[in-house]
């Protein structure tokens, strides 16, 4: 792993919370390590989006396999949870993640991500 990675990956662990600006009433909290991260382009989801190890069935929200996606925003606040996504990816770190469901469509946005001790 390079330097950069290390010390990137350092950096987003010592970050508290990331929140995504758009709010509504409910959320659905998750929680548990990071399986995936999917980046790129196709028919079905334009955005970066994870998946965590929690099998809860959040109603309104797809599902890659047996784990709810998380949309992340195409912003700067996106971009810093992101970086707490990777993060928890490379460390094997647990994550909490609260969805809200109400933003439209089959996918959900992460909402809130953050660790806990």
């Amino acid at each position: 792993m390079s330097n950069k990675i290390r010390i990137s990956a350092a950096l987003a662990l010592g970050l508290v919370s990331a929140a995504a600006a758009p709010a509504s009433a409910a959320t659905t909290p998750l929680y548990g390590p990071v399986q995936m991260i999917v980046l790129g382009y196709d028919n079905n989801v334009n955005n970066t989006y994870f998946a965590v190890a929690d099998t809860t069935d959040v109603t309104g929200c797809a599902k890659d396999g047996a784990y709810t996606m998380a949309l992340i925003p195409d912003t700067d606040r996106g971009k810093q949870m992101f970086s707490l996504v990777q993060a928890a990816l490379l460390s094997g770190r647990s994550l909490h993640v609260e969805l809200d469901p109400a933003l439209g469509g089959p996918y959900c946005w992460a909402k809130r991500v953050y660790y806990s001790r």
